[in-house]
């Protein structure tokens, strides 16, 4: 097993894998009814206070003050075209209306067989994005 400065965690998760099937499903990944089925090779996985579940997405999300999660017809239009926007600042452009889904609680990342790990904020974002697009059509 070669062992190189930058990238001795990847290193790492190579010889468990190959060597430690056990290692394929990781604890620390556990969040709620989901559990990871494969590491995160590259040290990308979430911020774990803020891991959570889907059920604890959809529940924040009906929470907001804003309404997002009960709209319906045009409101929920107006609010899908919302998450899509950007404010410039001197930094370059940001989303302009996900901040709440920054900290989500404990519901920002979420874990899907399919998709990983996902970031429920910039996945508000970029469906306000699609949408505004989609609109455009």
């Amino acid at each position: 097993m070669s062992w190189h400065p930058t990238a001795t965690k990847l290193c790492k998760y190579q010889w468990d894998l190959i060597h430690n099937p056990k290692c394929w499903v990781d604890g620390s990944c556990r969040s709620g009814e989901t559990e990871a089925m494969v590491l995160d090779l590259y040290g990308l996985e979430p911020i774990k206070p803020y891991v959570g579940t889907v059920k604890g997405f959809i529940e924040f999300l009906l929470s907001l003050n804003s309404g997002i999660g009960k709209s319906k017809g045009h409101t929920a239009h107006l609010a899908m075209l919302r998450m899509g926007k950007i404010k410039l600042t001197k930094k370059g452009p940001k989303p302009a209306n996900t901040a709440p889904f920054n900290t989500a609680d404990s519901n920002r990342y979420i874990y899907t067989k399919k998709g990983g790990w996902i970031d429920m904020a910039h996945f508000m974002f970029y469906a306000g994005r699609a949408y505004r697009y989609q609109q455009q059509k």
